[in-house]
């Protein structure tokens, strides 16, 4: 992953509508010092881009599809945000389990971590 650079603090929308992940990943981004918007609904998504320019989106990978649709209806707006995906790790098994129902490659080597989302991040 290449590093890029970013004002201090980053910026960062955490989109997440599971009260667990999004408190675990609220408290670790703002005990780093980070500036950190939070979104549960699809329908805020496109109001929080078109607003404010982030320097990072995370998203929970266990988000539903309707707001996946909407993140990536809105990636025109600003070109330059990095994304990431995350995802608990006792629900790798069933993204690869409907992967392979779906006829996809399973990514069994790629699914990130919670202990490796935070070593990805481009300013840590």
């Amino acid at each position: 992953m290449e590093k890029r650079t970013f004002n201090w603090p980053p910026h960062i929308l955490l989109i997440d509508d599971n009260p667990s992940t999004t408190v675990l990943v609220l408290r670790l981004f703002r005990y780093l010092g980070y500036s950190v918007m939070h979104v549960d609904k699809a329908e805020e998504i496109v109001t929080f881009i078109q607003k404010e320019q982030f320097d990072l989106i995370a998203i929970n990978l266990a988000f539903s599809c309707l707001e996946k649709y909407w993140l990536h209806r809105t990636q025109y707006f600003r070109e330059n945000i990095s994304i990431i995906y995350y995802t608990p790790t006792i629900l790798i098994n069933d993204f690869t389990h409907a992967a392979k129902q779906a006829g996809r490659d399973t990514r069994d080597d790629s699914w990130m971590l919670y202990s490796e989302f935070f070593h990805f991040l481009p300013f840590t």
